[in-house]
């Protein structure tokens, strides 16, 4: 038999700071479970609960207070200023009060649970991923094509385009995940899902607009003068890292412009690990073998006119001058083996190297890859555009073998920055599914590979908001800013998850193509 010993103390004869100071450790020792064998010992004051919940929560806020340390600290770090840092961690919990504003003069909640202050640990992570998204893709788009660099709005506007659906999805998933608590019929969990999904979409809206406008700020006048954020230039930087960045990219292409840390990683350490043979069957990843031999290049020449002229696809590839908008690396470097060059462009553009010998002895591509690749493209209007730029993710040359050879076509309803219902883009989709079918039977028997189909703007990706299971054989990249919907017909030779950008330089460096 247990004996339950209850005090009750009146809040008429003592004050609740003399219990706290004097009587509650002491009772907390009497009542702890392990304190004596036959008692149970409770004490009740209904005065002090408040007080002495609130003391546990300031005790948890305070052992908190190294992961908020943690987190200021990590925004310096992927950031590389204290400046962006700063920002960041104020907007991350700048986002409360305003929550709080919302939430109980907009929203008029009177009842505001002690969960709710729960919401501050949530935010500090969901915010601090935020900005890592947001500052690694402005980062990122100096690697990417100049035309993004034609001024800061022009670059802002990519960073801006990249990383705003994507956090606006997650977001909204993470708002609505919150507000499923008003299912419950107990107060404090509505309040706090209520509360919690504010201040996500705040947090959002704060990314979004300040911090953007702060690294608008770090460009102008941080960006690679004070590396400590001990000085403050008055002045704007001239020229501006953007027009920097630009002529590194014009000068030397994006494969030669050094990236950070983690690309640098995974570009050298790990994809050298996949490189090797033995490391790819202990990983489980196994390859087929691709050949690029005369007659399957024959057929991939043939599926381009096909794509190109054939009538039944004018609804479905964009069309120019009569003729489909493909990318086709087959015609240029059929002409460059014929003649050595690609200076005659007419020659090039009106196939007169069909007259002759052009197939490329798969054997000697290490020879003539290096000039084909800096050599400028014909099909470019401007005349300026390298084979190895134009081509970038449809030539898999790796240095020393094709790991596969791809065509890229233009959609005539799906663009860059359009954003279509799920049924048009579904319709497209199947389209292009079925000409890769098409595109199997003829290619694959010659090139001994599969063919798969991926979509160079995500447009796929995002139908329904979510990654398909086709995607797993996709190489997911995101187009130039003014390019159109490009589609790929990969002879794929691996069987990788491929991510990047569109962007990418399958050249002559001796990388991988899933290096860049």
């Amino acid at each position: 038999m247990m004996l339950v010993v209850v005090i009750n103390f009146s809040p008429f004869l003592l004050s609740n700071r003399y219990i706290i100071d004097n009587y509650l450790d002491e009772m907390d020792v009497e009542a702890d479970v392990d304190k004596h064998a036959a008692i149970n010992t409770y004490y009740l004051m209904t005065s002090i609960i408040g007080e002495v919940i609130l003391g546990v929560v300031v005790q948890d806020a305070l052992l908190a207070l190294f992961s908020f340390l943690f987190i200021l600290f990590w925004l310096r770090i992927n950031t590389g200023s204290w400046f962006l840092a700063a920002i960041g961690f104020f907007e991350i919990f700048f986002s409360i009060p305003i929550s709080w504003f919302i939430f109980s003069v907009v929203f008029r909640i009177d009842y505001f649970g002690t969960l709710n202050s729960l919401a501050i640990f949530i935010v500090a992570a969901i915010g601090a991923d935020d900005i890592f998204i947001f500052i690694d893709a402005y980062k990122l788009s100096k690697l990417r094509d100049p035309e993004n660099f034609v001024d800061m709005e022009t670059r802002m506007s990519w960073v801006y385009r990249r990383t705003g659906t994507a956090m606006a999805i997650t977001s909204a998933t993470t708002c609505s995940a919150f507000l499923c608590t008003l299912i419950t019929p107990l107060p404090s969990i509505q309040s706090f899902g209520i509360f919690a999904a504010i201040v996500i979409l705040i947090d959002y809206a704060l990314v979004m607009s300040l911090f953007c406008t702060a690294v608008v700020i770090y460009h102008d006048r941080f960006e690679g003068r004070a590396r400590l954020g001990c000085c403050c230039p008055c002045d704007t930087m001239s020229p501006s890292n953007t027009d920097i960045a630009r002529k590194e990219l014009e000068e030397f292409g994006a494969e030669d412009v050094e990236g950070d840390r983690v690309s640098r990683f995974f570009r050298n350490q790990v994809s050298g690990f996949v490189k090797k043979r033995l490391n790819r069957i202990v990983m489980g990843v196994f390859e087929e073998t691709f050949d690029f031999n005369a007659q399957c290049q024959t057929e991939l020449l043939s599926f381009c006119e096909m794509l190109k002229t054939d009538p039944n696809y004018r609804d479905l590839v964009k069309q120019t001058n009569g003729l489909g908008v493909v990318y086709c690396f087959i015609e240029e470097l059929a002409a460059y083996n014929a003649r050595g060059n690609l200076d005659d462009c007419d020659y090039v553009r009106r196939g007169g190297w069909k007259q002759e010998k052009w197939q490329v002895d798969p054997t000697n591509l290490p020879n003539i890859m290096d000039g084909f690749l800096q050599s400028k493209s014909c099909f470019d209007d401007d005349g300026t555009e390298t084979v190895a730029r134009r081509y970038q993710n449809e030539i898999g040359w790796d240095g020393t073998s094709l790991k596969y050879a791809a065509v890229s076509a233009e959609s005539k309803v799906l663009t860059a920055l359009s954003r279509e219902p799920e049924a048009t883009t579904r319709r497209e989709y199947e389209q292009f599914i079925a000409l890769s079918d098409i595109a199997n039977t003829i290619v694959s028997k010659h090139c001994t590979g599969n063919v798969v189909v991926t979509d160079l703007n995500e447009k796929f990706v995002f139908m329904n908001n979510q990654v398909y299971p086709w995607c797993r054989y996709c190489l997911l990249c995101s187009a130039d800013q003014y390019a159109g919907l490009s589609h790929c017909i990969l002879c794929q030779s691996e069987y990788l998850l491929r991510l990047g950008q569109r962007g990418w330089n399958h050249g002559h460096d001796g990388m991988e193509p899933w290096q860049y």
